[in-house]
């Protein structure tokens, strides 16, 4: 089984990981031997193919909620981010995965150099990555340990993850222990919805209706308001997961919703769709 799974996972083929790993109430639904080392195989095959920005966001987004080690060191002390950006031209959708993700951007190797260093002092980092870390900056366990507020709920907008933990304490140990109301409320409350817009991302329908049967608190349409306010079905849609969109159809995922353009218009969903690229598949829409 694990062969199959290093193998879906160094073809990018989250199709078949999601096959090979189906949806369960037990966890975890990989091997720890696995969660501490998928993610550097999954690295080496974003670089070797030079996956789409889309398709290999995908893979980061799916290896996260499997409970995949985003944050494990290799031998040179380089985390998945690191050896990442440090490997040739990085993608800005896969970093930006990266970081919704909880990856430590202060997080130092052997040499001492760690993510948000090396992005702003490489010359070969496209300046649409460097705009992607500012935007996470200072990432979410960072804000709550600064009683930072409104860095927390900006973080929050970009749906960056709220399950982190480090030294074994989780993000809402840590709010309680600043306590601050704000920011508790937000950490305590969001979880559901981050996650369930997590699986979308990663195009995980089954997880999707778990979540959606178990009735939990829920907002189908979560909006990403660092990606001009777009709801999980766009995401869905420019995956060109068809069961994925019928599914937050029956949900009454909103489709009169408007999304900002480029020059801060509103712009309905539909029409947002149509002029988005690569293109949507015509059928869903």
């Amino acid at each position: 089984m694990e062969m199959s799974v290093l193998e879906a996972v160094r073809t990018l083929n989250c199709d078949l990981l999601l096959e090979l790993l189906p949806d369960s109430s037990q966890q975890p639904r990989m091997s720890l031997e696995l969660m501490r080392s998928v993610f550097f195989v999954a690295v080496d095959s974003l670089i070797k193919t030079s996956a789409s920005g889309i398709q290999g966001a995908r893979i980061v987004y799916l290896l996260r909620n499997l409970g995949a080690h985003i944050n494990r060191q290799n031998e040179e002390g380089d985390t998945p981010l690191m050896y990442y950006l440090k490997a040739g031209k990085p993608e800005s959708n896969i970093v930006e995965a990266f970081l919704r993700c909880n990856a430590d951007f202060y997080l130092g190797n052997k040499q001492g150099e760690f993510p948000l260093e090396f992005v702003t002092t490489s010359f070969h980092i496209p300046y649409s990555v460097r705009e992607v870390f500012m935007r996470y900056i200072p990432g979410i366990w960072e804000a709550v340990s600064r009683d930072d507020a409104m860095s927390v709920r900006r973080l929050i907008n970009e749906w960056c993850r709220v399950d982190v933990q480090k030294n074994g304490k989780t993000l809402l140990q840590l709010a309680l222990e600043k306590g601050t109301e704000n920011i508790i409320r937000v950490v305590s409350g969001i979880r559901p919805s981050m996650e369930f817009a997590h699986s979308v991302l990663a195009g995980d329908t089954q997880m999707v209706r778990r979540m959606l049967r178990l009735k939990l608190k829920i907002n189908i349409n979560f909006r990403n308001l660092g990606d001009r306010g777009k709801t999980p079905i766009f995401y869905a849609l420019v995956l060109g997961n068809t069961e994925m969109v019928q599914t937050l159809l029956d949900r009454a995922s909103r489709v009169d919703i408007t999304i900002k353009g480029d020059d801060e218009i509103d712009i309905p969903l539909f029409f947002s769709a149509l002029e988005h690229k690569p293109s949507i598949c015509p059928s869903l829409l």
